[in-house]
């Protein structure tokens, strides 16, 4: 039985990578988990918050749920950079109007737009200000 994880990342990165304005805007610098130290400003980071799986009968996964964290981050106060950047990370990925649904690597994925909360986060480092901006997303997973 395979981990949801790895999937639902690439669904994920896919889903961003997929947004033309969102790859200007950072210039294709999205990540998981944590940036490189030596990378540009600004960017993406994407965190896996949860996952839950349901096993049926004989180990058989049913589904899966994965719910990520996905903040645009910005360097010294670029607000209105940070506000483009948020902007673009909804639209590629809140779907409340109709879920997304589709077949990726033998799995049906579908995105819902759970928007539980949004993330802001402020820190200064080394004289730099770091502003961050985001939501948390989940994914419904169901094997085909």
């Amino acid at each position: 039985m395979a981990n949801s994880a790895p999937g639902s990342w690439a669904f994920l990165s896919a889903q961003l990578k997929g947004d033309t304005e969102l790859m200007a805007l950072v210039g294709g610098r999205i990540y998981r988990r944590q940036a490189p130290q030596t990378t540009s400003y600004p960017l993406v980071v994407c965190g896996n918050l949860a996952s839950k799986n349901l096993i049926g009968v004989g180990g058989l996964r049913l589904y899966s749920t994965a719910e990520w964290l996905v903040r645009g981050i910005v360097a010294d106060e670029d607000q209105a950079t940070l506000a483009a950047i948020a902007h673009r990370i909804d639209a590629a990925l809140d779907t409340r109007e109709a879920p997304v649904a589709v077949s990726f690597n033998g799995e049906s994925y579908e995105l819902r737009a759970v928007c539980l909360e949004d993330h802001e986060d402020t820190g200064t480092e080394e004289g730099h200000r770091y502003d961050s901006l985001g939501g948390r997303f989940q994914l419904f997973i169901e094997s085909v």
